[in-house]
């Protein structure tokens, strides 16, 4: 845009890429990657376990969001902001074991996430972070963040993947 409308505007500098046709550039296959997906939008599969374990839970929120967004793991693990529960009928784990979040109360934590991410910085770039999540992980995701927030206020944690930063 520079050089072609202002003037004196120049640039000099050549840019050339590799693209190594024998690499691979797919972390996955598109089959491991639905597999993976697959597993982790089922709420039923991992509740109990993130109920009763905070690490399990942690894990699920980690693995949703490396499915959702390209972002780094330091930005996951230290980004994440906490959930406010005002509106809704959470209070503590005893909700999700007879309950579970309608697509409105999920997406209003969703969207709560969205909200406060978009006023974080990007570690490496310190760019202002994006969230997004898709509409098939909606449930799961507010339903996993729910529980790891419950676990965070329980233990007092100021990190919401704080097991995954000091591996335990």
């Amino acid at each position: 845009y520079c050089s072609e409308n202002v003037d004196g505007c120049k640039f000099s500098n050549q840019y050339t890429t590799f693209n190594d046709p024998n690499s691979e550039t797919d972390i996955y296959t598109l089959e491991i990657f639905n597999k993976y997906y697959e597993h982790v939008k089922n709420i039923e599969l991992h509740l109990e376990k993130a109920i009763k374990y905070k690490t399990y839970a942690q894990t699920w929120v980690y693995v949703l969001m490396h499915l959702m967004n390209a972002w780094r793991s330091g930005d996951i693990i230290y980004g994440l902001p906490t959930i406010d529960f005002i509106g809704l009928p959470i209070e503590d784990l005893t909700f999700f074991s007879s309950n579970k979040l309608s697509k409105e109360e999920a997406r209003l934590i969703v969207n709560q996430v969205h909200i406060k991410v978009g006023q974080m910085k990007a570690s490496k770039t310190g760019a202002l972070g994006q969230f997004l999540c898709l509409d098939s992980l909606v449930e799961p995701f507010a339903t996993a963040i729910s529980i790891t927030e419950l676990h965070r206020r329980k233990q007092n944690d100021k990190l919401m993947l704080n097991s995954i930063r000091s591996n335990g």
